[in-house]
């Protein structure tokens, strides 16, 4: 199945507030609760922000997710995403974001990409390492991991 990383819009905006108040999503994101104004005043934040670019995902015609670059620098950032509709789950998506990110990437002149996930989630740790990521540190409950982007 293609993917599409497209504009964050508010259409994604109140999908990933529907999301966002799924427990299993927000536990496996670490997240915390976010109350409607609260996300408003966020997305509203965004047009200023150099170091933060985030996109909706789209499955097929659906729309299914968000991912994006976060603490962006001159030559790194934190990857961020999550796949929304857990009919999506399971079916090699992640690896299909994971890679249309480093083309997000590439093209702002990054060299690396880390994300930080929780040590208990398995399940994108597997991912992640499948996709090239190393392990490059650990705090507490989570671990950092990097990949080259060139």
């Amino acid at each position: 199945m293609e993917i599409t990383l497209v504009k964050f819009d508010n259409e994604f905006l109140n999908l990933s507030s529907l999301w966002l108040q799924d427990d299993e999503i927000r536990k496996l994101i670490d997240a915390a609760p976010i109350n409607s104004k609260q996300q408003m005043v966020w997305f509203q934040g965004l047009i200023k922000r150099k170091d933060y670019k985030i996109w909706g995902v789209i499955a097929g015609n659906q729309k299914i997710g968000v991912c994006g670059l976060k603490n962006i620098n001159k030559t790194e950032a934190e990857y961020f995403g999550y796949i929304g509709e857990k009919s999506f789950w399971g079916k090699g998506i992640g690896q299909k974001i994971l890679k249309e990110i480093l083309i997000k990437a590439n093209s702002i002149r990054l060299s690396k990409v880390y994300l930080v996930v929780l040590t208990n989630n398995l399940r994108a740790i597997h991912s992640y390492k499948k996709f090239g990521f190393k392990e490059d540190g650990y705090s507490n409950d989570k671990v950092k991991m990097v990949i080259s982007v060139c």
